[in-house]
């Protein structure tokens, strides 16, 4: 009983992993309730920096949604 919070995170965290939801750099909202910038990925969990000097971190299993602010590209870039 002990070990299933851990197995959670590690199966969502592989999925979000996979998936390619998050990266390193990106500006999300997560679970509606914590903004700010991608600082850290893992099996484990998500640390976001929330303003100058706090960071948040989030475990895989809690993570219910996720929104990104994506810059559209600009017409240079979607040329090929």
């Amino acid at each position: 009983v002990l070990a299933q919070p851990v197995w959670r995170d590690l199966l969502a965290g592989y999925t979000l992993l996979l998936d390619d939801c998050l990266a390193p750099g990106d500006e999300v909202v997560i679970n509606s309730a914590h903004t700010g910038t991608v600082t850290q990925l893992s099996l484990r969990g998500v640390r976001l920096k929330v303003g100058e000097t706090e960071h948040v971190w989030i475990r895989n299993g809690e993570v219910r949604s996720v929104a990104s602010h994506v810059e559209p590209a600009s017409p240079a870039e979607e040329r090929p």
